[in-house]
């Protein structure tokens, strides 16, 4: 069960043949989903790869694990389910909110950030030691009558400590249940 995620992330190698001007950093970005709950994140859409890992004690090691191309925490807040998939060298989130469900309960703390910011076009960069990761601006949507309408969003941000919180704030949609 998990009511966090880790990335950790280094500069890249040098190329082949050039002399690092600064030793390889490496940096651990912590997200933590505020107020929700210790759920199991279930495989989506499994793929043909398997994988195994040899750390520690031969009795430690795991053989033959399933991947999948997403993940999903179901019911992470009350009627909201957060999806992850991966496409390309992107790894895109979307948040699935039921009928009546309050999005408002949607609180990311990032930890081990140096800064987080909101970029002029709505997006979001955090910088870190080991560079920066961009995300671009919230796209939002209501299924009505099997219409895709378009909802006005965009992040919120505030900082309680050493945590960058963030949030969504949504335009006019219909908050029937």
């Amino acid at each position: 069960t998990a009511t966090s995620a880790a990335l950790a992330s280094r500069l890249p190698h040098p190329v082949r043949g050039e002399v690092p001007q600064e030793p390889r950093t490496r940096h651990a970005l912590t997200l933590e989903f505020r107020g929700a709950e210790a759920v199991a994140p279930e495989g989506l859409d499994r793929s043909e790869a398997i994988v195994s890992y040899f750390t520690g004690r031969p009795a430690d090691w795991h053989r033959g694990l399933a991947t999948y191309r997403g993940l999903s925490y179901r019911e992470l807040w009350s009627g909201i389910d957060l999806d992850y998939r991966g496409a390309r060298s992107e790894l895109k989130y979307t948040f699935q909110i039921a009928p009546g469900a309050d999005p408002g309960q949607i609180q990311l703390a990032y930890r081990g950030a140096d800064s987080v910011s909101l970029t002029d076009s709505g997006g979001l960069t955090l910088t870190t030691p080991a560079g920066s990761l961009h995300d671009g601006a919230p796209i939002a949507w209501q299924d009505i009558g099997g219409e895709h309408i378009p909802v006005a969003a965009g992040f919120t941000l505030r900082s309680e400590g050493e945590d960058h919180v963030l949030g969504f704030a949504l335009g006019d949609y219909d908050r029937s249940p």
